[in-house]
C-alpha cells in the first residue's frame, strides 16, 4: 500500500511527459562566425532579463532591449547569410555534375527519395504481373462504364476505337547484334542511373573497350536463348502523389 501511494505521490509531483529531443549535430555550414553572433545575442539576451529583475531605470530598459533585438536580428541574418554561401558553393562545385546537384537541391527542398518497399504479401517475380493487370483493370472499367452509359443513352454516340490493334505477328528468331552496333547504342545513351544499378551509366562508357566484348556476349547469348534475366526485371518505383 505504501509503494503504490508512493507512486501515485511521484505521479502527482513528477508526470510523464513526452519529450522532443533536438539533434545536437552541428551542420556544416555552421563556422565561427556563426557562434560569435549567437554568443552576441546570449549576451544581450542575460544582460536584459537580468535588468528585468533588478532595475527600475525604463531608460536603462529600454536600451537593454534594443540591444537584445538587434544581436536577434544580426544572429539571424549570419546564420541565413553563412548558410547560403555555403550551399551556393557546394551548387558551384557541382556544376558539372547534374545529378548531385539535383541531390542537395532535393535535400534543401525536403524532398530526399525514401527508400522503395516492396509489398511483403506478394513475391516479388509476381510484382510485374500483378501491376499490370491493376492498370489493365481500370482501363477495362473505363471502357465498360462508357458502354453503359452509351446503352441508358437513347441516342448514344458511339466513341472511336482507340485501342491498339494487337499484332498477330510472331518473331522466330532475333538478328545477333555486331560489337560496333551495341557501342553505338550504348554511346547513344542518357547518361543517367538509378540505384540498383551496379556501376553507373558514365563509367560503362569511359570502360567500354574492355566491356564490350563481354556485354555482347550477354545480349546476343539472351537474344539466341530467348532468355531476360530475371535480375534485369526488377525496378525501383516511387510512386508521386498528384496535386488537387
Amino acid at each position: 500500500s505504501s509503494g503504490i501511494n508512493a507512486e501515485y505521490g511521484l505521479d502527482e509531483v513528477a508526470p510523464e511527459e513526452e519529450i522532443n529531443i533536438r539533434d545536437s549535430t552541428t551542420p556544416p555550414w555552421y563556422n565561427q562566425s556563426c557562434r560569435a553572433a549567437k554568443s552576441a545575442r546570449r549576451k544581450a539576451e542575460r544582460k536584459y532579463r537580468k535588468l528585468l529583475l533588478t532595475s527600475d531605470n525604463a531608460a536603462e530598459l529600454k536600451s537593454a532591449w534594443r540591444a537584445y533585438k538587434f544581436e536577434m536580428k544580426n544572429a539571424a541574418h549570419t546564420l541565413r547569410t553563412e548558410r547560403r554561401i555555403f550551399n551556393q558553393r557546394r551548387l558551384e562545385h557541382y556544376a558539372t555534375n547534374p545529378a548531385a546537384a539535383h541531390k542537395i537541391v532535393n535535400k534543401l527542398l525536403g524532398k530526399q527519395k525514401s527508400p522503395t518497399e516492396l509489398p511483403s504479401n506478394v513475391p516479388p517475380e509476381e510484382l510485374p504481373e500483378k501491376f499490370n493487370n491493376f492498370f489493365k483493370s481500370k482501363v477495362d472499367n473505363i471502357y465498360d462504364r462508357i458502354r453503359s452509359d452509351d446503352a441508358a443513352n437513347p441516342h448514344p454516340i458511339t466513341p472511336p476505337d482507340i485501342r491498339p490493334e494487337l499484332s498477330t505477328s510472331k518473331f522466330t528468331k532475333f538478328s545477333l547484334v555486331s560489337d560496333q552496333e551495341l557501342c553505338d547504342i550504348i554511346k547513344g545513351m542518357d547518361r543517367k542511373h538509378c540505384d540498383s544499378d551496379p556501376i553507373p551509366t558514365w563509367m560503362v562508357v569511359a570502360l567500354l573497350p574492355s566491356l564490350l566484348p563481354f556485354l555482347s556476349a550477354i545480349v546476343n547469348k539472351s537474344l539466341q536463348s530467348g532468355d531476360f534475366s530475371q535480375r534485369f526485371k526488377t525496378a525501383l518505383i516511387r510512386p508521386s502523389y498528384k496535386k488537387k
